[in-house]
């Protein structure tokens, strides 16, 4: 993928293109050798993340993509033939489905999420080579608008305490940084702020957006710069060590809680 802006991207193309993600450099956090080992996968929760993204931030596409099929066993000659009768779309069962419209209502009733929505740049693919490392990056921001930047992400608890655990756990604030350092270098531009839309999938169905604080975004661009210059450096040796850093050997950094179970 050349640097630059693509809109209307496959999300299978931008997957399959060259440049390090955020997802990458998660696994760089974890160590080289997890980045330079992994597997493509396509999960389950990978499936649903892509339904339910394009459901609420691109319905038209969710239309042409998706069908809802009978409620009978895919191991049937009904499922079969209804699989068969709409080849090349993405048969959906209704157990799949529970909660999607109540979520896609629940979003588009929250105040700032319907508007953070309206008339956006949804899911742009875009790359650039970073100034300090010569690396090719690149990001799929999935909403563009009104001079900010928000990410859609499914949640089993969107409250605040809760919420932030998954910012720490799945590196949202390394994602939110990244993205909009990557933004500012592709157009000039610094956006104003970047929001989390939070949502659950099952009762109440909670929708809640939450803006990045500057704390939160500066520890994400620490952390983001920090694996990046890692990737930098296995890209130049072709070395990807693992969690040892290529030690012959590491003390086990035993915890002090450990001698209260003696």
């Amino acid at each position: 993928m050349a640097p630059g802006i693509h809109k209307n991207m496959p999300i299978e193309i931008y997957h399959a293109s060259s440049g390090i993600s955020n997802s990458g450099l998660g696994l760089i956090a974890q160590s080289p050798r997890h980045y330079h080992k992994r597997a493509v996968s396509n999960t389950k929760a990978l499936a649903d993340g892509r339904m339910i993204h394009a459901a609420i931030l691109e319905p038209e596409k969710f239309q042409e993509q998706y069908i809802f099929g009978p409620d009978v066993s895919r191991a049937t000659k009904a499922w079969k033939t209804f699989e068969s009768a709409n080849f090349g779309k993405i048969c959906l069962k209704p157990s799949e489905t529970v909660g999607l419209e109540q979520a896609v209502d629940a979003i588009h009733n929250h105040p700032l999420a319907k508007v953070l929505l309206r008339n956006a740049e949804i899911e742009q693919s875009m790359a650039w080579v970073d100034p300090e490392t010569g690396v090719l990056c690149r990001i799929r921001p999935d909403i563009i608008s009104h001079g900010s930047m928000a990410d859609l992400k499914k949640t089993a608890c969107s409250s605040p305490k809760q919420f932030a655990r998954s910012c720490v756990k799945y590196g949202y604030h390394r994602q939110a940084a990244m993205y909009m350092d990557g933004y500012e270098i592709l157009t000039g531009e610094r956006l104003e702020d970047f929001f989390f839309i939070a949502i659950e999938m099952t009762l109440p169905f909670c929708c809640e957006v939450y803006r990045v604080p500057p704390e939160m975004m500066e520890s994400g661009k620490n952390q983001y710069r920090k694996s990046l210059q890692i990737y930098a450096e296995c890209l130049k040796t072709d070395n990807w060590p693992g969690y040892g850093g290529g030690a012959l050997s590491n003390d086990i950094n035993w915890p002090t809680w450990a001698d209260k179970e003696i």
